[in-house]
């Protein structure tokens, strides 16, 4: 598995299409994000309009996330706590990786303690678009990866930083800047 994850992001830093000159970046249609763009129109600055909807269904709410990756037009954001390298990870990064290649500015903001554990897959999908931009909250000795004595360490002397980490899980699929 691991070699699988390395020739996918590599396979993205050799090929980067050039960016689509459309005005929405090519995106795909997104349900979801027809209906945020119903309740903007249909807001005022003294009545907002909103949805919720509850996705439950694990299957549902991946399918859902791609869906909005897809259908980005302009900006992309998202912060976790944890980014793991299995089905589901591979395919929010590659979903990233082609909005970003679209010409959609992608923002990832990982908790670095247990997000990419490896830095040449941190590296490759960085350089692959000047679109995609990541960070990593918190770094342990400003360092991509923890090394075992580095975290024990990290423990010893700085706890109280060390183990400042960010629980968060967010994807914001944004608007133009550009408002109406």
């Amino acid at each position: 598995m691991r070699a699988a994850r390395v020739v996918l992001t590599q396979s993205h830093a050799l090929y980067a299409p050039p960016p689509c000159a459309a005005p929405d970046h090519c995106a795909a249609p997104a349900a979801l994000l027809e209906l945020a763009r119903a309740n903007d129109r249909a807001s005022t600055a003294t009545a907002a309009r909103n949805s919720a909807i509850l996705l439950d269904d694990p299957d549902a709410a991946l399918a859902a996330r791609l869906n909005l990756i897809a259908g980005a037009r302009y900006s992309i954001d998202v912060q976790t706590y944890l980014w793991s390298f299995d089905d589901v990870g591979n395919l929010m990064l590659d979903a990233l990786l082609r909005a970003a290649q679209r010409g959609v500015t992608v923002r990832i903001l990982a908790d670095q303690l247990f997000s990419f554990p490896d830095v040449g897959t941190l590296a490759a999908p960085a350089r692959s678009s000047p679109q995609l931009h990541i960070r990593l909250y918190n770094p342990t000795f400003d360092e991509a990866h923890t090394q075992p004595l580095q975290w024990a360490a990290g423990i010893v002397c700085c706890y109280f930083r060390f183990n400042q980490r960010m629980h968060d899980k967010l994807l914001l699929v944004g608007r133009s800047p550009r408002r109406r």
